[in-house]
């Protein structure tokens, strides 16, 4: 946070945590504070000495759409300090909390969702009038490309999901809770989620780390409608809410 020094996060996280009676208004508070972070594609890794990504394993002054909602997240479900925070934040960002850029969550629908199904449950297919979509990840390939070599042969995932089509984008917010992740569907090959972003009420805004404006900015409802709408390249959404209560199953004490 551009904001807060990290230094002040051991006594903020407590304060903000008894402030905000649920992880919905601390998501909401939390992300304001990360208001005019700068954008930067990629700023985390595993940090230094781990191969191939030796990016910091968080970063507050350096945000892309993912761990901007990432490190809010983590810090809305913390307690007591920061160490508690980038345990979490792991936990997110990486299947069962192994910090390695194999273990890494990098595709949403085939990794970040269901390995984080402690956490958030996707809503999509809950929607009315949502569709299919049907994509090939090529996980061993990726993995090759950015000086990952898997030690066995990795086949070509199908994937098979729900996306609310653009065509009703009007009716999305009757179904939207606070701090609901909004996610864009993309008919890009390979991938499914293009982009990600907080839906916040009060007042109804669109909170995103923005490439385009290249740092972490509110779209008004209407703004981000329109803009969905003019990219052709975009076919929808898909909703993913946090849990009430999230299940931090590594701890002894939850």
């Amino acid at each position: 946070m551009g904001i807060i020094n990290l230094s002040q996060l051991d006594t903020i996280i407590p304060q903000i945590y008894q402030r905000y009676d649920n992880i919905y208004d601390r998501i909401a508070y939390y992300s304001g504070e990360f208001l005019g972070t700068t954008y930067v594609l990629g700023p985390l890794g595993e940090g230094e000495g781990n191969f191939p990504d030796e990016d910091p394993r968080f970063d507050f002054q350096r945000v892309d759409c993912m761990t901007f909602c990432e490190q809010v997240i983590a810090l809305s479900l913390s307690r007591e300090n920061f160490r508690e925070f980038l345990e979490i934040l792991d936990h997110i960002r990486y299947a069962d909390g192994q910090v390695s850029y194999y273990h890494r969550n990098h595709y949403t629908v085939t990794d970040w969702i269901p390995h984080n199904q402690w956490l958030c449950n996707d809503i999509t297919p809950d929607l009315p009038g949502v569709k299919n979509i049907f994509k090939q990840i090529d996980r061993e390939s990726f993995l090759i490309e950015h000086d990952c070599h898997p030690d066995v042969n990795l086949p070509v995932e199908n994937v098979d999901c729900f996306y609310f089509p653009k065509q009703n984008i009007q009716q999305l917010e009757n179904y939207l809770a606070n701090a609901d992740i909004v996610m864009l569907v993309t008919d890009k090959p390979g991938i499914v989620v293009a982009h990600w972003g907080f839906y916040i009420r009060p007042p109804g805004i669109f909170r995103h780390a923005s490439m385009t404006n290249r740092k972490v900015v509110d779209l008004s409802w209407e703004n981000f409608i329109a803009y969905l709408q003019s990219r052709q390249n975009l076919l929808g959404v898909m909703v993913v809410r946090i849990k009430s209560s999230p299940d931090l199953y590594w701890r002894e004490d939850d």
